[in-house]
């Protein structure tokens, strides 16, 4: 069994004239690399025989690929990219899944500078207008398009040609490509050799030549194309070597199914493994039920030595190891950390995964998280992994021993964190600024004043595709970028203590007594209180007398009370189960009594039964919500909330 070292943080708070505070690390960032390649080319020297990736096939069987393997197979694709005469101002859009064709083209595109655009393809197949689909195409004229299979990809490929009619493109795919006039087959695209031209792209590619351009969630808008460079990604990679140095020790081996057209699956876990050659299998499987036994049964075969995933897919590991002694011995026996990415996790389920790993190791396993945004490259700040962690006893809390809810730890090396005061005494200061919106919070709470955090570093992007107001907008007066998330010092004794999430900024709304709710925070305090029943919150409304939510039930969290027939229940189905109502009602009684403020109390709440819909931009691709949409959508439910309806469940008095 391992045992990793972590760094120490050590970071100094800077309070400035206008009122704002600087946190960032005394650990200077080291120097590093400046392109992804040069670690493709390194690996396939040293280990030309290790694997790289890993992918099922259809007959159940691993294919693999070494690194040796991987390099021949890019260079022969980049002279295959080179030869169609690509021009880098219109990317390469990889519409896919996680593949090793996609890894493979996307490597070969980086290796000469071509930018690729990988983007949902839950856009094209789960869309019935194609509108995301369209908006995204349209911003990003790409000259070069990528689908693994045309016929699945037909409807959607059609509903972009009068999007491209004035921009043609060249359409590659490994599956029928017969079935789509031009189309080039992969293999035909691998047959090019010109190594000369090839080495000659290669090595015009610089720290600042565009890499990628990833698409923001739209949880609070239209997605934006973030640009983000050769240097920012390596930079990112060297940040995450130096708060955990263990990566040194051994390759990191990763089961692991996060996107790649996400920051955290593209950018850190995938660059993670490219980084110190190791190797990832790539994971099909989906935290939903019937699809997170392709996850269970990865797993039963590979030991992964680093996990990442969102808290859903937590949530149905942990189930799925509490009922498999013999999977939880297997997974946990080389495992040197747990990183969930997205959100912290709720305090229940972190305990429940931490007692099922101090059971098999007898020794607590580093559960740590992190903050970031699609312009950061993925996480800009995260908790440190070596912090103690005990076991409640018998007869305190059950949340004992957890961490504070939404800790999202201190800056990496190379980041700076700036955090704008968002109160009313810092109004003369924020309208000074220029580009400032003035919000006006309480700043009187116990919990402490609300920030705005910004942040700038070598991780962070020079800006958005092809939209010049925007990018200038984003950035403030010192160079800092505003992320629009809000965030509170845990301690503002100790900058080592780090930051609290404070939620999505644009979402937060006052009370008809004038008092804000701070819905990020909110969310996750309420998901936390009433876990693992909950998938989401909507929180309710402007100008009300009081809160008001909209409760998204998870199906396998509600089996820990109704059974495992719970899992195939729909929304409606659950939320006519009288002991969950009862239940939650408790639930949220018991949360209403831990607070002192009526813009932290629940008043009213209903179940939500109609599904989220992406098209109506109520969801997006990543599963986050946009609640300002889903309040303007189901506006006669939030009516139905604040009514005498007996579906409501009302809790104030």
């Amino acid at each position: 069994m391992a045992t990793a070292r972590f760094w120490q943080p050590d970071n100094e708070l800077i309070k400035q004239a206008d009122g704002s505070l600087l946190i960032r690390e005394r650990q200077a960032l080291r120097p590093y690399k400046t392109r992804l390649g040069d670690y493709l080319r390194i690996w396939a020297g040293a280990e030309p025989e290790r694997t790289f990736l890993a992918e099922r096939e259809a007959n159940g069987r691993w294919l693999k690929i070494s690194y040796a393997e991987t390099l021949r197979s890019v260079e022969r694709l980049a002279a295959g990219l080179l030869a169609l005469n690509p021009n880098p101002q219109r990317p390469l859009l990889l519409l896919s899944d996680n593949s090793i064709p996609f890894a493979l083209l996307q490597l070969a595109a980086l290796h000469i500078g071509l930018p690729v655009a990988p983007v949902a393809p839950a856009y094209a197949l789960q869309s019935s207008d194609f509108n995301r689909l369209k908006s995204i195409v349209a911003l990003l004229t790409p000259g070069l398009v990528f689908v693994p299979d045309i016929i699945p990809f037909q409807a959607a490929l059609q509903a972009l040609t009068p999007v491209l009619k004035n921009h043609p493109y060249t359409l590659l795919t490994v599956a029928n490509s017969k079935a789509w006039p031009g189309a080039l087959a992969f293999e035909q695209l691998a047959e090019a050799d010109n190594n000369k031209a090839m080495y000659r792209a290669y090595h015009k590619v610089t720290a600042g030549t565009v890499a990628k351009i990833l698409h923001t969630a739209g949880s609070t808008g239209p997605p934006k194309g973030v640009i983000s460079t050769q240097g920012m990604l390596c930079a990112q990679q060297q940040a995450l070597l130096q708060i955990w140095p263990f990566l040194v020790a051994r390759p990191p081996v990763l089961v692991d199914g996060l996107p790649w057209h996400t920051a955290f699956g593209g950018n850190h876990n995938f660059n993670l493994v490219l980084r110190h050659g190791g190797t990832l299998y790539i994971d099909s499987g989906k935290p939903v039920p019937g699809q997170f036994e392709q996850t269970v049964s990865n797993l039963r075969e590979i030991a992964p030595t680093l996990y990442c995933h969102e808290p859903a897919g937590f949530a149905a590991l942990t189930t799925a190891l509490e009922q498999d002694r013999i999977l939880a011995e297997h997974f946990f026996f080389d495992l040197d950390l747990l990183f969930c990415v997205a959100s912290t996790l709720p305090a229940e389920l972190a305990q429940r995964l931490q007692r099922l790993a101090h059971d098999i190791r007898g020794i607590p396993l580093p559960l740590v998280t992190g903050w970031g945004t699609t312009e950061t490259a993925a996480p800009a700040t995260a908790t440190p992994a070596n912090t103690s962690f005990e076991l409640p006893q018998e007869n305190s809390s059950p949340l004992a021993g957890t961490q504070p809810p939404g800790w999202l730890g201190v800056p990496l090396p190379g980041a700076e964190l700036k955090l704008v005061p968002l109160d009313e005494r810092s109004s003369s200061a924020r309208r000074g600024a220029g580009r400032d919106t003035l919000i006006e919070f309480d700043s009187n709470e116990k919990d402490g004043p609300l920030f705005e955090l910004r942040v700038r570093g070598p991780q962070v992007f020079p800006g958005y595709w092809q939209q010049f107001k925007e990018s200038l907008q984003a950035f403030d007066d010192e160079g800092f970028f505003r992320t629009g998330d809000g965030g509170r010092l845990l301690d503002p004794a100790d900058p080592d203590a780090g930051i609290v999430f404070g939620g999505r900024l644009a979402e937060h709304f006052k009370l008809k007594n004038g008092l804000w709710v701070h819905t990020g925070a909110l969310r996750a305090d309420l998901i936390s209180a009433c876990a693992p029943f909950l998938q989401d919150v909507i929180i309710a409304a402007p100008d009300r007398p009081e809160i008001a939510v909209l409760l998204l039930l998870s199906p396998q969290g509600c089996q820990r009370l109704l059974g495992p027939q719970a899992a195939r229940m729909t929304a409606a189905e659950l939320a006519q189960q009288r002991q969950l109502q009862v239940h939650m009602g408790f639930l949220l009684r018991q949360y209403n009594a831990r607070q002192m403020s009526s813009n932290k109390r629940i008043g009213r709440a209903l179940f939500l039964t109609q599904p989220l819909s992406m098209d109506a931009g109520e969801l997006t691709e990543k599963g986050y919500i946009n609640q300002a949409a889903v309040l303007q959508r189901h506006a006669a439910t939030v009516a139905k909330l604040y009514s005498s309806h007996p579906d409501v469940l009302v809790m104030s008095d």
